[in-house]
Order: C-alpha cells, then sequence, then structure tokens
C-alpha cells in the first residue's frame, strides 16, 4: 500500500521571503550599476518589509501554500497575479514613502526577478515531488443504486482508481474493501455522498483503523454540522445546528465594506465600462446596456443592469434559455466581454443600492431560479444571502458547477461568512479574471465545453 506524504510546503515560506528580498536587491544594484545612492536604498529597506507580508499573504489566499500542491498552471497563475498585485502595493509605498525613491525600474525589474525565481524553486520543487510521489490514489465507495456511469470524481488534489458499490458494513463488505485497497495500493477512501449515514461512519472507521486517507463528499447536513456547538441534554451530547446567514453586527459592516468598495470600483470602472460600451456599439449597434429581472434575498425582485453581450433579439422567439459555449447569439465582442467578466460593471450600482453585494451567491432569473428550484428543492436555501457580484461557488466551482453543487458552496460561505472570507474571495475573483487575460475566447469557450458539469450558464446566471 502506498503510503504518501503530503508535500512540505514549510520551506516554502522563508523561500518566498528570501526571493523578494533578493530580487529587489538584485534590481537596486543593477539599476544603479552596484553604486545606488543612501536614500534609494534607505527607500527599498523601508518598502521590502510591505511587500514580503503582502507577498505571503497573497500566496496564502491563492492556496499556494496547501499540503497538497496545486496543478502546475493554477500555481503558475497565481504567481503571476501575486507578481502584479505586490508591484502595485510596492508602487503605492514608495510613493506614500517619500514619493517613489524607490525607483519604478527596480520595481519593474525586482517583478521579473521575483516572478522567475518562484517559478524556478517552485516548479523543480512540484516536478520532482509528483514524479516521485504523484496523485494520492483513492478507491471512491457508493451504494449499489448510483448509476452505472457515475461522475467522474478525480481531482487535481486525487485520483479514484476504482469504484466499489457497498450497501452494508458486513465482514464480507469490509474484507471486500480492504483487499481492493491491497490490490490496487490505494492511498485512502472517497465516500459518496450517497452513502447512508450508517455506512458513511462505518466506512469513515475502517479507514481511521486502517491508517488510511479519507475524503467524504459532504451533504448539506455534513456542511451545516462544520459550525456546529456542542451542548448537553442532561447526561446527552447534541450539538447545536441553529445558525443564520450572519450576525446584526457581520451584516452592518458587510454593507459598509460593500458601500465603500462599491463606491470606489464603480469610479475606477468608468473608463473600461466606456470603452466596453463603444466596443458593443461599434460592433453590434444600440442599445449597449440591458436590464434583466432577478431573484435577491428573501425571494424578492429587482432589475440588474449589464452590458450587453448578445444579439438584441436572442430571445426574441424562443424566450428565457440557457447559454452554450460557441453560442451563436453571442457577439464577437460580447464574447470577450464575458470572459473577462466586464459585462458585470454596471452591477455595481446594484451593490451600492444595497440589492447586491460584493460576495454572495449568483442571482438567478426567476424563470431559471423556479425551473431549479423545482430540481433541487434546497436551492431556495441560497435566498437567505444577499446575491454578489461574485462568490465562493464561483471561485472555488465555476459558472457550470450543478445547482446542488453550487449551493454547497453557498452554504459553506453563509456558515463562515466574514470581512477576511470576502477578501479572499475577492483577490480569488481578480486572480481568476487577470489569469484569462492571456486566453483566447474560442479556447476558454472550448473548455466550458469539455467540463465534466452537466449544467450550462445561461446569459444571466452569471
Amino acid at each position: 500500500m502506498n503510503r504518501r506524504r503530503a508535500m512540505p510546503i514549510g520551506w516554502l515560506v522563508p523561500a518566498d521571503a528570501a526571493a523578494v528580498v533578493l530580487s529587489y536587491g538584485a534590481a537596486l544594484y543593477m539599476r544603479f550599476l552596484g553604486a545606488p545612492p543612501a536614500y534609494n536604498l534607505m527607500a527599498v529597506e523601508r518598502t521590502v518589509p510591505v511587500v514580503v507580508v503582502c507577498c505571503l499573504l497573497l500566496a496564502q489566499i491563492y492556496g499556494l501554500y496547501e499540503r497538497r500542491p496545486m496543478t502546475w498552471p493554477e500555481q503558475v497563475q497565481s504567481i503571476f497575479v501575486l507578481i502584479l498585485i505586490d508591484g502595485v502595493v510596492a508602487t503605492s509605498a514608495a510613493f506614500i514613502d517619500r514619493a517613489f525613491a524607490v525607483p519604478r525600474s527596480v520595481i519593474a525589474l525586482s517583478a521579473v526577478f521575483d516572478l522567475l525565481m518562484m517559478y524556478a524553486y517552485r516548479g523543480i520543487a512540484y516536478r520532482s515531488w509528483t514524479a516521485r510521489h504523484g496523485l494520492p490514489d483513492l478507491v471512491l465507495v457508493q451504494p449499489s443504486g448510483t448509476p452505472s456511469d457515475p461522475e467522474p470524481m478525480d481531482g487535481m488534489s486525487f485520483h479514484v482508481v476504482t469504484c466499489l458499490r457497498l450497501d452494508d458494513a458486513s465482514a464480507t463488505s469490509r474484507r471486500v474493501l480492504a483487499d481492493t485497497v491491497r490490490e490496487t495500493r490505494a492511498d485512502g477512501l472517497l465516500l459518496s455522498q450517497d452513502l447512508p449515514g450508517a455506512l458513511k461512519e462505518a466506512f469513515a472507521l475502517f479507514a481511521v483503523e486502517a491508517g488510511l486517507e479519507l475524503f467524504i463528499v459532504p451533504r448539506l447536513l455534513d456542511l451545516m454540522v462544520l459550525q456546529s456547538r456542542p451542548s448537553m441534554f442532561g447526561d446527552r451530547l447534541v450539538i447545536n445546528l441553529t445558525g443564520a446567514a450572519g450576525a446584526g453586527y457581520q451584516r452592518a459592516l458587510k454593507r459598509f465594506i460593500d458601500v465603500c468598495l462599491s463606491a470606489l470600483f464603480l469610479v475606477l470602472a468608468l473608463p473600461v465600462m466606456g470603452v466596453s460600451a463603444l466596443a458593443v456599439l461599434l460592433d453590434d449597434g444600440p442599445p449597449v446596456l440591458y436590464r434583466q429581472e432577478r431573484v435577491g434575498r428573501d425571494g424578492r425582485r429587482f432589475l440588474v443592469t449589464k452590458i450587453r453581450t448578445m444579439r438584441r433579439d436572442a430571445e426574441a422567439e424562443t424566450g428565457p434559455v440557457k447559454a452554450v459555449p460557441h453560442d451563436p447569439r453571442m457577439t464577437r465582442v460580447g464574447r470577450r466581454l464575458r470572459q473577462l467578466h466586464l459585462d458585470e460593471l454596471p452591477q455595481l450600482w446594484n451593490v451600492l443600492r444595497g440589492e447586491m453585494s460584493l460576495v454572495g451567491p449568483r442571482p438567478e432569473r426567476p424563470e431559471l431560479h423556479d425551473e431549479v428550484v423545482a430540481a433541487a428543492p434546497h436551492f431556495a436555501q441560497r435566498l437567505r444571502l444577499l446575491p454578489g457580484l461574485t462568490g465562493l461557488a464561483q471561485v472555488q466551482g465555476g459558472y457550470d458547477t450543478r445547482p446542488h453543487e453550487k449551493l454547497k458552496f453557498d452554504m459553506l460561505y453563509s456558515l463562515r461568512a466574514s470581512a477576511a472570507l470576502d477578501a479572499q474571495i475577492i483577490l480569488r475573483t481578480v486572480r481568476n479574471v487577470l489569469g484569462s487575460l492571456g486566453e483566447r475566447p474560442d479556447k476558454a469557450a472550448a473548455a466550458t465545453a469539455a467540463t465534466r458539469m452537466t449544467g450550462r450558464r445561461s446569459e444571466d446566471s452569471r
């Protein structure tokens, strides 16, 4: 049986800090040919600690210190965006401290050096680790009533080597499971959400006793238990699952942050929205904007404004329908705007009005919302939250994530909502958007078409 340890990451923290320091030192001495003026040197010494702290925080937020390594393309994207944000922070710090005593050429050179160093040592570590250890092999356990051709469940952190369908935890079933783990040299178990509670508990104990890694696909109740509080009824231990979507002070703080940031972002986004509107106008003529009804918190309806990305008569004959990759109704400019999410920028006005939040579940059109709720009734639980421009389901899943999986992310967000979590989601959204700048719209659409999810994105479900 393979026993793979998680990739050691403790050394990455001092390595990243050292990379920042060395990159600024090299850039400074290269800029001044080995003899930097004293005031420039002192300014760099004051700026570098700020950049180091920012680098380490962003690396943590972007998952670069996870025990299970990210895929290499994800690391490349995260590091690139991290360096860009670090450059903005360094420029801001230099402006505040003696008005650019740190030359912008030094900041630019240090960004290049830092990028190359982080790519180099992380790339070598990642490739050597995966070549030696690979990903953990898991046995998927699910009841016999599940489809004969289950949805692929391989992820970036594991690989499913085989699937077992077991309906009891008898000695025979446990022996079959043990034999399968031994024959496949599996590292752990992946328990399906369709397993009854008693079976899930029995197989979880089996994994613990056998020293196996254990992964569980959660149900909504499992997520609620994460925030439970232990209590006593006499001599009986119980857990309290009562919870709300944020206490009063948390909602007030969230609203204050929404107002401040949406007003700031709205001002900063005006030039971008102007250029986008002009591009739409030149490409397909007026109108540039359109408004549609959405379902908000507690089922209240409101109107959102978006930059038009489809033909003017896209739904004239069909009514509300879901969009698909390579949708012929999408305009040339609209495809690019959707890829970069620039069509969503006018919704900052909805945030400022209090109809939306910067972070929360994406609002659906009433017709599509009712359709999804009919198939997955628990989906309506999302209405406990104020809808958002982006959310945990968007940065962790995707626009094609199935409704019941999207609900899990939204429920997890509602249980753990905080200003810190909102900041993480916003920064991860920035990473995703900046990471898509170099992609061609047709390639992005092809990737969407190849997704394993069966759901499809609609023009307005984003």
